[in-house]
């Protein structure tokens, strides 16, 4: 009994089929892990960008804190300033001769005073304004902080289904390669001599 040229060619592509297929198996199910395994890192990445929203959150509240009390402490300077500035008034009223007691002397360290206290005012005023806006900067970065781990969840479900949909594209792919060998067997039991 010799070799067929036929049964031969028929046989050489079925196991190149076969092998074709276990490659591309392979493959697919190698693109699976990778897109899972990126997805993985993208998850990472989304919770260490959390983890450094809520750390500049926490520094925006501090700053906050920090400009209020700063701005005490100026509007404090500044009325200890104003009170300097009304007792010079009245030693430079009564030093050149005007009663610092009545009249215009006492309307003057009046106007003086007021200024005083609106400069005090405008001091706490600003800083109240500056802490009100670092406080919305960190309510913006825990904001931030829970998009960044609402990715992760998704970065991770989607490794999960690239790593299913690998397995499954793999086994798709094996089991085209088994319906081609099938079909190539068939073909072949059908092209012998005498079937």
């Amino acid at each position: 009994m010799g070799f067929d040229p036929v049964s031969i060619g028929t046989a050489v592509g079925a196991v190149g089929s076969l092998a074709g297929s276990a490659i591309s198996a392979k493959g697919s199910a190698d693109a699976g892990s990778a897109q899972a395994q990126n997805a993985a890192y993208q998850a990472q990445v989304a919770r260490n960008n959390a983890v450094v929203a809520r750390q500049n959150a926490d520094v925006a509240r501090r700053s906050a804190s920090w400009d209020m009390a700063a701005g005490d402490i100026a509007a404090a300077n500044k009325g200890l300033e104003t009170r300097a500035k009304v007792g010079s008034e009245k030693v430079a009223q009564g030093g050149s001769g005007i009663d610092p007691d009545s009249g215009s002397a006492v309307d003057v360290r009046a106007g003086t005073q007021s200024l005083g206290l609106l400069d005090s005012m405008t001091l706490r005023s600003n800083a109240a304004k500056k802490a009100y806006a670092d406080q919305v900067q960190a309510a913006n970065y825990e904001a931030q902080a829970v998009n960044d781990e609402a990715q992760a969840v998704l970065d991770e479900r989607s490794g999960a289904q690239a790593k299913k949909a690998g397995g499954l594209a793999a086994v798709g792919t094996l089991l085209g390669g088994a319906s081609t060998v099938a079909g190539k067997y068939s073909n072949w039991l059908n092209q012998r001599p005498g079937s």
